[in-house]
């Protein structure tokens, strides 16, 4: 064999490879941030839906606990949470490895508390409008949440993790 054609094989390898890795930063990220994947309902009543780049929570029960394998919300992506009233609360426990990073519509009706030990990053294109938030990298045990005792603790099977809130919340501060 002729060196050329060694050269010509390298090359056609080398620019595979490159290939290779364009496609996987490019479309990397964009797998990551997909709408939540997994969900599992544990405590509570209610039905999880996807259509599109929407997912839906139609709560039945006053509190729902919801095991999720991935918990992100990409541009141009929403989650719903339909639920019973203002005082109604969802659970959200994040139990894969992969951080939570909410970069579109997030919207609820009731409390949301979302607990991801591996992280939670909120973009500045985010739009949150629930009537509660409470993001967490520590762990709240099922029983404490449906006993309405709000105790947060670390994993000690997890590494610290850290929440970002580059996002801008809407407040409304009412009068006395």
């Amino acid at each position: 064999m002729r060196i050329s054609s060694f050269v010509d094989r390298g090359r056609a390898v080398h620019k595979f490879l490159i290939a290779f890795l364009v496609y996987i930063i490019g479309g990397f990220p964009t797998l990551i941030y997909a709408l939540p994947q997994g969900g599992t309902i544990s405590s509570g009543a209610g039905k999880i839906d996807t259509s599109g780049s929407s997912l839906t929570v139609t709560q039945t029960t006053k509190k729902i606990i919801i095991n999720w394998e991935s918990f992100s919300i990409g541009n141009n992506e929403s989650v719903i949470f339909l639920q019973p009233d203002s005082s109604s609360s969802a659970l959200n426990n994040v139990l894969g490895n992969s951080r939570t990073v909410v970069k579109g519509n997030l919207a609820a009706n009731g409390q949301i508390v979302l607990s991801n030990p591996n992280g939670i990053f909120i973009s500045p294109t985010a739009n949150i409008n629930v009537a509660s938030l409470i993001a967490s990298t520590l762990k709240i045990s099922e029983q404490d949440f449906l006993d309405g005792i709000y105790k947060f603790s670390q994993d000690p099977n997890k590494p610290l993790a850290s929440i970002l809130n580059e996002g801008g919340f809407a407040h409304q501060i009412l009068p006395r």
